[in-house]
C-alpha cells in the first residue's frame, strides 16, 4: 500500500484515461499478490510493481490497438523508459503538497477535495456551499 501511489503515478502517466488507468493499476496488483512468491525481499518493492505495470500497459496497448494511438510502440517504450525518474520525484512533491492541504482550514481544504478528488465543477461546488463562483474560482 506504501507504494500504492508510485505504481500508480507510473501508470496514469502513461495512460490518459482515467477509467484504462484503474483497470491497469487493478490488474498490475492483482498479478502482484499472485507473483508475490517471486519477490525478492530487500529489494526495491516499487521498481518490482512499476515492472509489471509496463507488461500490463504494454498489453493495454496491444488491446487497444484498433484505436488510433499517437505514438509508435518504439516510441512509447522510450517514454516509458523515462518515467520512473519522473514518478520517482513525485514523492517528494506528494509529501510538499499534503503539507500545504494541512495548512489549509477546513472549509478550504474541502473545496480542494470536492474539485480535485471528487471532480466536482466549481459552479456546482459554489451552488452546494452557497458561495459565489467566482469564490470557489
Amino acid at each position: 500500500m506504501r507504494q500504492q501511489r508510485r505504481i500508480y503515478g507510473f501508470i496514469a502517466s502513461l495512460v490518459i484515461n482515467a477509467a484504462d488507468a484503474d483497470d491497469i493499476m487493478q490488474d498490475t496488483v492483482s498479478l502482484m499478490w499472485d507473483k508475490f512468491d517471486s519477490f525478492e525481499p530487500d529489494t526495491n518493492f516499487a521498481a518490482w510493481g512499476i515492472q509489471i505495470a509496463r507488461y500490463k500497459i504494454l498489453k493495454h496497448r496491444r488491446d487497444k490497438a484498433k484505436e488510433n494511438c499517437q505514438f509508435t510502440d518504439e516510441a512509447f517504450i522510450q517514454i516509458m523508459e523515462r518515467t520512473p525518474s519522473v514518478v520517482n520525484g513525485m514523492s517528494d512533491r506528494i509529501t510538499a503538497l499534503q503539507s500545504c492541504l494541512d495548512k489549509l482550514p477546513d472549509r478550504d481544504r474541502n473545496i480542494v477535495e470536492m474539485r480535485y478528488e471528487q471532480d466536482i465543477s466549481p459552479k456546482d461546488i459554489a451552488s452546494s456551499i452557497g458561495k459565489a463562483v467566482d469564490t470557489v474560482y
